[in-house]
């Protein structure tokens, strides 16, 4: 499977996790990314009686602690599988292993547990999750990896992934020791999976991680998914990423152009040298925070959508590129006439009033009557819902 492949089938297995039966979601998504097991338990899934069910697994040892698993707000649980050692061979061969044993090991500390929950309507930060991850691993010997379906900020289904640094213990190989880092891809939008969330789990499959770090054994395995999922990594990653971008953009072949005045670089980096790099950089930085607005939320996400952007303007900025309708249109809106512009006084809540907009090359817009723009308030409560209003353009 190409990658390109891997991220249409991963984008379409997500979606329809939004609704519907959690477990078998979980398992189309874990067997997309060429995890799967025989090794499963036929436990309710009402989380009292799931509760039970482990401790009578362990012999009765280990007893789940439920304030501190929010047991009380789970609103089902899946034992998704136990992936062991002797299957991973075999998995990354791209096939099931039916040769291995296919009881639950409850005592194998070189395997993953894999459940899945559903959580009820509430406040999951990632503190929340990282809290249920750790008692849960508290629980088992072996390392669990939960993915958890909760609602977000508008209620809309979210799907988050946990998964715990444990290491092996020094003096007694029988158990395992938690370092307390727990990494998380949270707040995956299961209605528009995100191109960032998309790669991350991509980099998690069987097939891509067998290319890399070639896992023979389960603590390689293990090792190679915390290496994907190294906050480091990730960022040394985008700012390499955003360096290159710069860099091709800066060069004269590109054709990208500012308007006259610029200052131009005077470094010794001829690649950069008698080009506008302060006027890159700033188109950059303003990007990068109108981005953090959108995925805030606070900016519509309709000024960065290519179906929703050939409705709104006259021309589609991808039909012609060079007329630079989408800087005029939307992008020097949200830089100038938006994010520039001076709140009014503060009005008898005491918040500050919303942005007044004046939307600038009105002529790039099908209905200059309705344009969207935004209304951030000036206090502490960020709405979670871009706000919208009617703008009369000027004539």
């Amino acid at each position: 499977m190409s990658d390109i492949q891997l991220r249409t089938r991963l984008e379409k297995v997500l979606k329809s996790t939004a609704t519907g039966d959690l477990r078998a979601s979980a398992l189309e998504l874990l067997s997309t990314l060429g995890y799967a097991s025989n090794k499963t338990l036929d436990w309710p899934t009402q989380p009292q009686a799931f509760s039970r069910e482990v401790e009578t697994l362990l012999g009765g040892t280990q007893h789940l602690n439920v304030e501190a698993a929010c047991l009380a707000d789970w609103s089902s649980v899946s034992f998704l599988f136990q992936l062991t050692n002797d299957e991973l061979p075999s998995l990354a061969a791209g096939q099931m292993s039916f040769f291995s044993n296919t009881g639950v090991q409850p005592y194998q500390i070189e395997s993953f547990i894999f459940l899945a929950i559903d959580l009820k309507p509430g406040n999951w930060s990632r503190t929340r999750l990282a809290r249920i991850t750790r008692e849960l691993n508290r629980l088992f010997p072996m390392p669990v990896i939960v993915l958890y379906r909760h609602p977000g900020h508008d209620q809309e289904a979210m799907l988050s992934l946990a998964v715990i640094n444990r290491r092996a213990h020094k003096r007694d190989s029988s158990r395992d020791v938690m370092d307390g880092k727990i990494s998380i891809i949270k707040d995956i939008d299961l209605h528009n999976p995100h191109a960032a969330h998309l790669r991350i789990l991509e980099s998690m499959a069987l097939s891509l991680v067998s290319t890399k770090y070639v896992p023979s054994s389960f603590t390689q395995l293990y090792e190679a998914w915390l290496s994907v999922l190294d906050v480091k990594a990730l960022n040394e990653k985008f700012y390499k990423e955003l360096a290159d971008w710069y860099y091709w953009a800066l060069r004269e072949e590109t054709g990208v152009r500012f308007p006259q005045g610029q200052p131009l670089d005077d470094s010794h980096d001829p690649a950069i040298t008698g080009r506008p790099s302060v006027a890159m950089i700033r188109l950059l930085t303003r990007l990068i925070f109108v981005w953090f607005l959108k995925e805030k939320r606070l900016v519509p996400s309709e000024l960065f959508d290519e179906k929703a952007l050939a409705k709104l303007l006259c021309v589609s900025p991808y039909q012609q590129q060079r007329e630079g309708n989408y800087y005029k249109a939307v992008l020097q809106n949200l830089f100038f006439a938006t994010l520039n512009t001076e709140t009014s006084a503060e009005d008898e809540d005491g918040n500050k009033r919303v942005y007044g907009v004046r939307m600038q090359a009105p002529s790039d817009w099908r209905n200059t009557s309705s344009i969207p723009f935004i209304a951030i308030r000036k206090n502490s409560k960020l709405p979670t819902k871009p706000l919208r209003s009617s703008v009369k353009c000027p004539s």
